[in-house]
């Protein structure tokens, strides 16, 4: 992969935390056993989710561990992003942090995706326009 950045979009979530506060299920399973290798493989930055009607963010993750938990700013190559972005239309969804889920917000609201040769920077707005996850990886 020669790609500045490689970001993937699908729906169902390899890594999330449902309402029941539980980052496992079939449909889980099923990621982490036939996709996350494959992203991996591909050194894949960022992974963009619905599914599951919040917001959430991991850490930076490779080989289904955490490889930083810096808040804000991470270093390309390391591992990937995996974002949940199913409050856009509709939250209803309670929103839970575990050890891989670093953000979580049960409100409406979309991402501003700002991509730049050396650096990828997304944010989360609530519908309010407040701005409450952001963060960058840089090369």
């Amino acid at each position: 992969n020669q790609s500045d950045w490689t970001i993937v979009a699908y729906h169902h979530p390899a890594y999330a935390t449902n309402d029941d506060d539980i980052n496992e299920g079939v449909w889980q399973d099923w990621m982490k056993t036939n996709v996350v290798p494959l992203l991996e493989k591909h050194k894949v930055d960022l992974v963009l989710n619905g599914h599951v009607h919040n917001y959430q963010r991991s850490y930076q993750l490779a080989n289904f561990k955490v490889v930083s938990k810096n808040k804000d700013k991470y270093q390309k190559g390391l591992g990937t992003i995996y974002t949940i972005l199913g409050s856009s239309g509709q939250s209803y969804k309670e929103a839970h942090t575990s050890k891989l889920t670093y953000q979580a917000f049960a409100k409406e609201g979309s991402i501003l995706l700002k991509l730049k040769p050396k650096e990828l920077d997304l944010k989360f707005i609530s519908i309010e326009g407040k701005v409450l996850d952001k963060f960058k990886i840089v090369k």
